[in-house]
């Protein structure tokens, strides 16, 4: 067995406990003697270092001692992604006996992709244990990991801090430079002023049900939490739009905004459920349509979420500017009139959004939740494609979905894909 660069982490509290990286992590610990590093992490769970490299700046073994109940059933949460050159996976030891591997993944066919492996196991009949993780067999290739979790085995599934958020309320705290506020519900994190905790409180009501339609629509259970920061407006984390797959950064405004809205204008929450969606389809690597794939879908979310006369009031205009660009794109010959007018990004937003709602008319409500399902089923390659030909991949799911071939629809619509 390979010792070289041995990490032990020494944790002194009671289970479950939970580690995660973060933007304040130092996530590369320096290595001691026999390329050792050692984190300790207190009984309250905090610790100043996190093993986030596997198989790479000379890690090749990662050990967590700890102590926990003699005979307790556990299971144990790793959020992890290959280093792009694949296969890829480990294997996990608990006291020294081989409890299970994660699922062997060619990250090379699917980089950037993250996956989540649980193994389930007895304690043994000491205080003190030990988990290992070393590499799969013959697969040396570097990971990296997101996010452990110890926890009691019948626990609900592991989900998660989005490896961009913040990790705590006093982390939160230190940049807002105030009290703040941290509300958790299964789903959603979101980080507040603590005057506006209340607000805090109805806003992670309505995204939970936002949620729960986005799994729906978009045929995916996540990794990691959905994270809201708010920050003042100017702030560095209040950036207004989505970081990785989930950490949202919005100025305090819009929290205060959503306060006088609620769900009774789209206004209210429209902001936060696209910041969603983009998050959502970010699993996916559905990219190459600016934002258009990402509204698109929101429309049929924000559908589920207000009456019937608020959507279409909210939606109007939007289908108007749609089509009037559209209108505009065809008569100067189906280019660009005025980029001044008409910034590229936006301007292919808007066209992709009139063409998406073409289709959406036809197939019907179910056209999303068939698309990324099917992307599934026959492994398209989003993750693969270049800038230039992912156009090309969208219209291959929808000919696979609508029985023609719609790369003839986007021609006709004025949009050559390759």
């Amino acid at each position: 067995m390979n010792l070289a660069g041995l990490i032990t982490l020494v944790i002194l509290g009671i289970t479950p406990w939970e580690l995660a990286n973060g933007p304040d992590v130092n996530d590369r610990p320096s290595p001691q003697e026999n390329e050792t590093v050692r984190v300790s992490i207190d009984k309250d769970g905090k610790t100043d270092a996190f093993p986030r490299y596997f198989n790479q700046l000379e890690v090749r073994k990662i050990e967590f001692d700890f102590e926990d109940t003699p005979n307790a059933r556990r299971r144990f949460s790793v959020i992890w992604n290959g280093g792009s050159k694949g296969p890829d996976g480990f294997t996990i030891l608990v006291d020294g006996i081989a409890t299970g591997s994660s699922q062997r993944v060619n990250t090379e066919r699917y980089p950037y992709t993250w996956y989540r492996s649980e193994f389930f196991f007895r304690m043994g009949s000491e205080k003190r244990h030990q988990i290992q993780i070393i590499p799969l067999k013959g697969l040396e290739s570097a990971l990296e990991f997101s996010a452990f979790q110890l926890s009691e085995a019948d626990a609900p599934q592991y989900l998660a801090p989005c490896y961009e958020s913040l990790q705590s309320l006093k982390d939160y705290q230190q940049k807002l430079g105030k009290r703040g506020a941290l509300v958790v519900t299964p789903h959603i994190r979101i980080f507040a002023p603590a005057d506006l905790e209340k607000d805090a409180r109805e806003l992670a009501k309505d995204l939970e049900r936002a949620h729960t339609s986005l799994r729906a629509l978009f045929s995916l259970d996540p990794i990691f939490k959905t994270t809201i920061e708010h920050f003042p407006k100017g702030h560095p984390r209040g950036w207004g739009g989505i970081s990785g797959v989930g950490t949202i950064g919005y100025p305090i405004e819009s929290l205060l905004r959503y306060k006088q809205m609620k769900t009774r204008d789209v206004r209210g929450i429209a902001g936060y459920t696209e910041e969603m969606t983009h998050g959502f389809k970010e699993y996916y690597r559905c990219r190459g349509t600016s934002e258009a794939l990402g509204v698109a879908v929101q429309e049929d979310l924000i559908r589920k979420l207000v009456n019937r006369r608020t959507a279409d009031g909210y939606w109007k205009s939007r289908h108007l500017q749609w089509q009037e660009t559209y209108d505009a794109f065809i008569g100067a010959g189906k280019k660009n009139p005025d980029l001044k007018r008409f910034p590229e990004n936006i301007f292919l937003t808007r066209l992709l959004n009139q063409f998406f709602r073409q289709l959406r008319n036809e197939y019907g409500e179910d056209l999303w939740p068939d698309f990324f399902k099917m992307i599934r089923q026959m492994d398209y390659p989003f993750h693969r494609a270049k800038e230039g030909e992912r156009l090309g991949v969208y219209a291959d799911v929808f000919s696979a979905l609508f029985g023609r071939d719609i790369r003839q629809d986007f021609h006709e619509f004025g949009i050559d894909v390759k």
